[in-house]
Order: C-alpha cells, then sequence, then structure tokens
C-alpha cells in the first residue's frame, strides 16, 4: 500500500504539470494591429488556443523590424504571416520557409499620393515612405518591374508608420494598407489618390 501511496504521489505532478503545460508560440504580424488580422486576435480573445494548449503572442510589426521572414528564421518569432513573397523568397533566396496555408486574397498594400499617378514612371521625382522589404518585394516590387522602374531611381524615405508625415506633405506618395491608412484619410476628409 506504501508503495502504491508513493507511486501515485510522484505520478501526480507529472500529470499536472502536462495537464497545465501550454507551448508557446510567438505569430509575428506583417504591420500594425488592423482588421486583417482580426480572426488571430478573434481566436486569442474568444480561448481558442487556449483550448488548443497554445499560449499566442500576436506581435505587430514594430519601427525597428522590417522583415517577417528573417524575424522568423533568426527566431524572434515562430511563425509568421506573410503574402505571396514568401514564394519568391523560398525560391530565389533559398532561404529555409514553409508556407504553412495560402488564403487567397488581394494585397492590402497600396501606394496613395496627392495627386494622380497614372503611370508607376512618374515616380522618380516624388519622395515615396515605404519600408526598404516592400520596395524590395511583394505587389510593390512586381509594378515597379512591370513598368521598367529602377527602386534605385526612387527617393525612399523610411516608413514613419504614422500617416499624418502624408496628410502634411512631408512626403508625395506612402505604402498604405487599405485597410486603416484610408479609413483615417477618409474621416479626416482629406483627399488622396
Amino acid at each position: 500500500m506504501l508503495l502504491f501511496l508513493v507511486y501515485c504521489l510522484a505520478i501526480i505532478p507529472s500529470t499536472v504539470n502536462a495537464a497545465n503545460h501550454f507551448e508557446k508560440i510567438t505569430l509575428q504580424l506583417p504591420w500594425k494591429y488592423q482588421f486583417e488580422f482580426a480572426g488571430y486576435i478573434a481566436a486569442k480573445e474568444m480561448g481558442f488556443y487556449k483550448e488548443a494548449r497554445l499560449k499566442v503572442e500576436l506581435k505587430e510589426l514594430s519601427d525597428s523590424q522590417h522583415n517577417v521572414i528573417s524575424d522568423v528564421l533568426n527566431g524572434h518569432a515562430d511563425y509568421g504571416v506573410y503574402d505571396n513573397d514568401i514564394i519568391q523568397s523560398a525560391v530565389h533566396t533559398k532561404q529555409p520557409v514553409v508556407l504553412l496555408a495560402n488564403y487567397f486574397k488581394r494585397s492590402a498594400l497600396v501606394l496613395i499620393s496627392n495627386e494622380p499617378v497614372f503611370n508607376p514612371d512618374k515616380l522618380v521625382d516624388k519622395k515615396i515612405m515605404a519600408t526598404q522589404a516592400q520596395i524590395n518585394s511583394g505587389a510593390i516590387n512586381l509594378l515597379f518591374k512591370k513598368f521598367n522602374v529602377d527602386p534605385q531611381s526612387l527617393t525612399i524615405i523610411p516608413h514613419s508608420f504614422n500617416i499624418d508625415d502624408f496628410i502634411n506633405g512631408k512626403i508625395d506618395i506612402s505604402t498604405a494598407y487599405l485597410s486603416n491608412e484610408l479609413y483615417k484619410l477618409q474621416k479626416d476628409n482629406v483627399p488622396y489618390r
């Protein structure tokens, strides 16, 4: 009987620890919190990750971060949300990335300007606020390639992640997401193209 009691006392803490164990996961978002990531945020708030024994940290892009893929490969995040550039990155740079899921959607990243720009080659004389990752890859880079615009010929201003720089005329053109920056411009009655 004493041996059985010792056995039970030895097994109970390991069972309790296993029941309380949560796998910690960091998910790096490619931008600031916005509706595009509502599914991840809602899953956390509603306890879905907890039910799956996951402790998930959602990290929005900070001013010092510029590349979601590098953050994952360098161990700063376990997973990253990224666009179709993941394929280009895996094929051209031979980085060891794995696509876990593919959601067919249109990129929310756009270029906004104060005045009409009907052809990307007209961007050459403009001050453009963007991250280097946006210029070097993705939809913006494909646009430049299609219209033979050399990114080196552009005046790129590091992104401040503050739409007020566009509103106050510090820059001519900015990358923006359809889901939040345009809403602020419309709310403040700021014209844009």
